[in-house]
């Protein structure tokens, strides 16, 4: 199953579906917060939340649960597959010259050299005839066996696409995961051929570990926390199936930011701390997470007058370092000693490159509705979003003040909530700061379910998640125009959120169990 075959299922009568699910639960988070959970029929609404959020979970599957379990989405699995499984040869810079050259050299139909090719040495996207006048710049990292192998594997996923858009795949933003993921990516990938069984089997792990994660949430936080989070990641238009689904590998940063808050909420410090560290050494922004425990112990110190961690505090120190000693030296023992500063190097120059669904407070701010990417975009030139790239690069530079502001006076509220707030809960508090202080692409907000494990300890929190992830879906359908437009405006309903959540944590007398 390649990747139009699910994606016919995204209809308005699915965003329709979802908005009245999401909302379904949050009636009834509601109902329950206003009668008490000893109240009459309430064994009654705790079957319905359970059925809403099964309802959610299909919704997520776009109601097809057999067409999700086999779906493939070759788009994904090209750059994580073949960046996993050739990492040694690519690195993070040559996945799309070294494809261009296998498309040369197999004499696809579309002459590869006109085709706009982005050079991830730079992220500028040019004429692919610059890349391909150097071929040994690429086939030099290779053994004739590995580029036979590779060349292989590129035709199959070739061979998956229609040319224009396997044209267009070429002008993506690479691989970019780091040498943690890579590590346990490339094991996985293996070196068989490229085959759909091959595929299917990889990603049918993202399916086991949302699954994982979802269990801990409900042993950790209870049955109505963890309805509330599956309602959201179910319902939420910023965790909608087409973006990852069927791909590999893309929820484990996911499934360990989850466990790791299971475990720090159940006491067992070392294990959670080793999961957090985990989860951030394979996408960095679950270090925000990380960061909010790091506040609530500076505050304890401050608190004590002390320099000595509680015991709390230093068992999640513990598993913090545990993890770093025993992740980095794997990784590099798999990848390389280069691989480390080359994703550092990545990395700054993928944030440096502004994306139309990158989301987040600096999303907010860098926005003019009247320099839009459609507005912007030149489509004579190679590079279409080359102008309004800069325009947003222009414009943030113009009011970084502002959006330091915000950043600031949302961690003031976060130390605020922090100092009333027992360390079992510090780690889901640090979802906010993923929203203000990073902007990431808009698939990894699916962190947001966070704050409906929250919910267990703060109630109010589980109807306003549900009532906002109806929202994203009306914001997606009312905003039109430019894709920009739209996660401008989901970014500002997140940051909006992102406060509400804390100010309502740091509230004193508030449901605290």
């Amino acid at each position: 199953m390649t990747g139009g075959d699910l994606f016919a299922y995204s209809t308005p009568a699915v965003a329709t579906a979802k908005a009245v699910i999401a909302l379904a639960g949050a009636a009834l988070l509601a109902l329950d917060l206003v009668l008490g959970p000893g109240a009459r029929a309430a064994l009654a609404r705790r079957v319905l939340l359970g059925a809403t959020a099964l309802a959610a979970l299909l919704a997520w599957m776009r109601f097809a649960p057999l067409a999700a379990v086999s779906f493939i989405h070759p788009w994904e699995q090209f750059h994580h597959v073949l960046g996993a499984r050739y990492f040694a040869e690519l690195g993070y810079t040559r996945l799309y010259d070294c494809t261009a050259l296998a498309d040369a050299e197999a004499g696809f139909a579309v002459p590869p050299a006109e085709r706009p090719l982005r050079r991830l040495a730079t992220n500028q996207v040019e004429r692919a005839s610059a890349a391909l006048a150097d071929p040994d710049a690429c086939k030099r990292h290779f053994t004739p066996a590995r580029w036979r192998a590779f060349a292989q594997d590129v035709a199959f996923f070739r061979a998956a696409f229609m040319p224009r858009i396997w044209g267009s795949i070429l002008t993506d933003h690479g691989f970019n995961a780091s040498p943690v993921w890579t590590l346990a990516g490339a094991a996985l990938a293996g070196d068989e051929p490229v085959r759909p069984a091959l595929l299917r089997r990889l990603a049918r792990i993202d399916l086991l570990l949302l699954a994982g994660a979802f269990a801990a949430a409900f042993w950790s936080f209870g049955f109505r926390a963890g309805c509330a989070a599956l309602i959201f990641f179910g319902t939420s238009h910023l965790s909608d199936f087409r973006w990852v689904g069927g791909a590999f590998l893309r929820f484990d940063w996911l499934a360990l930011a989850v466990a790791g808050a299971a475990l720090v909420r159940r006491g067992h410090g070392v294990a959670g701390g080793f999961a957090l560290t985990w989860a951030t050494l394979l996408r960095v922004f679950p270090g925000f997470l990380v960061a909010a425990v790091v506040l609530h112990a500076a505050i304890d110190l401050a608190r004590r007058r002390s320099l000595a961690l509680a015991p709390p505090h230093r068992r999640f120190a513990l598993g913090c370092l545990l993890a770093l000693a025993t992740l980095v030296p794997l990784s590099v023992a798999a990848t390389g000693r280069d691989a480390w500063p080359g994703f550092v190097a990545n990395s700054r120059k993928h944030l440096g490159t502004p994306l139309l669904n990158f989301v987040g407070w600096k999303s907010v701010v860098s926005f003019d509705p009247g320099a839009t990417a459609a507005a912007l975009r030149d489509r004579s030139d190679v590079d279409w979003y080359g102008p309004w790239e800069d325009a947003v690069r222009e414009r943030f530079e113009r009011r970084r003040a502002a959006w330091a502001a915000g950043v600031a006076g949302f961690v003031a509220l976060l130390g605020f909530a922090l100092a009333r707030t027992p360390l079992a809960w510090a780690p889901l508090l640090g979802v906010g700061l993923v929203v203000v202080a990073a902007q990431i692409g808009s698939y990894y907000w699916s962190l947001l379910l966070g704050w409906g494990l929250l919910a267990e300890r703060v109630p109010a929190l589980g109807p306003l998640l549900l009532v906002a992830s109806a929202a994203s879906l009306g914001v997606a359908d009312v905003v039109e125009g430019s894709a920009d437009a739209v996660f401008a405006a989901l970014s500002a309903l997140g940051v909006a959120l992102a406060f509400a959540v804390t100010a309502l944590a740091a509230r004193r007398g508030g449901h605290t169990r």
